[in-house]
């Protein structure tokens, strides 16, 4: 008869203080008074509620089974109503500092900063 393996299982609990700050993109539209409604999201893999793992020779831990949703997760950490003027405004400072970044990488690049 075969030796029944060691198993130990984890089981995920998402804390309601929990938060991500990076913003991966938005997703929006108008409202019914002109103002565009932009909620802003970050994305993640599903965290699973649970996983099992076997505990092999060297008391490393070897994936049996997980459960989780196999979906990516956008998380909407808030969202914003602005008008169309101050949107405009934070539109063109928004491209102005990525073309700055732009020039800043370019300046930088790693085969100038080592030649």
């Amino acid at each position: 008869m075969s030796e029944k393996k060691k198993t130990v299982e984890f089981e995920y609990k998402i804390s309601p203080n929990y938060v991500i700050h990076a913003i991966a993109g938005a997703h929006g539209g108008l409202n019914g008074k002109g103002n565009i409604i932009v909620n802003f999201f970050s994305e993640r893999n599903a965290i699973p509620k649970k996983e099992i793992c076997e505990i092999n020779e060297t008391n490393g831990l070897d994936l049996v089974s997980q459960d989780r949703k196999n979906a990516i997760i956008r998380d909407v950490p808030f969202g914003i109503s602005i008008n169309s003027a101050d949107a405009r405004a934070i539109a063109s400072w928004l491209n102005g500092k990525a073309d700055e970044f732009d020039r800043f990488a370019l300046a930088n690049k790693p085969e100038k900063l080592n030649g």
